[in-house]
């Protein structure tokens, strides 16, 4: 019996495994670097809103510069202080204690709209770390309660293609 045949041959088959291990190694490193999701920006954004004057301020408090085109702000009745009710309807789409902020309606302290409505253009392209813009549109209409001051509000800012970019609580002032 000769037996020296089986050696070469179980030597050539552990190397071909070996040598399918670590293609299949490199080829699932290099499709992980190939991903093409993008992070959302990190930004902080707080508020202020007053009730008589019926304005909004948006703080860009830190955080990366956010492109006003590709930004979605939306003001929604806080369930804590509302009761959940109203806020449960404006989460199923009814509209009710929701706003989507009107783009055209939010100013630069040097009263600039982030779009024109007559032209289409974005006049402010960008939102930067400290600086302080004004949502004018009206919210106290959509706050469905007799009396919300020292209620909240909340305050979020998302991609348009819906990522999370900050969300906060904005409490109601006289």
């Amino acid at each position: 019996m000769n037996e020296s045949a089986v050696s070469p041959v179980i030597g050539v088959m552990l190397i071909l495994v070996v040598t399918i291990i670590i293609a299949a190694v490199v080829s699932a490193f290099a499709g992980g670097m190939i991903g093409t999701e993008t992070k959302p920006p990190q930004a902080t954004i707080q508020g202020t809103y007053s009730l008589s004057s019926d304005i909004l301020q948006l703080h860009h408090a830190g955080g990366d510069q956010l492109p006003t085109q590709k930004i979605i702000i939306t003001i929604q009745q806080n369930d804590e202080d509302f009761g959940g009710y109203m806020s449960l309807f404006s989460q199923k789409g009814t509209g009710a204690g929701l706003i989507v902020a009107n783009k055209s309606c939010i100013r630069n302290s040097g009263g600039e709209c982030w779009l024109n409505s007559t032209t289409g253009a974005f006049e402010v392209p960008v939102f930067r770390p400290g600086e302080t813009m004004f949502y004018t549109d009206v919210i106290k209409k959509n706050i469905v309660n007799l009396d919300p001051v020292g209620k909240s509000l909340i305050l979020q800012v998302s991609t348009t293609e819906g990522k999370l970019i900050s969300k906060s609580k904005v409490m109601i002032d006289p």
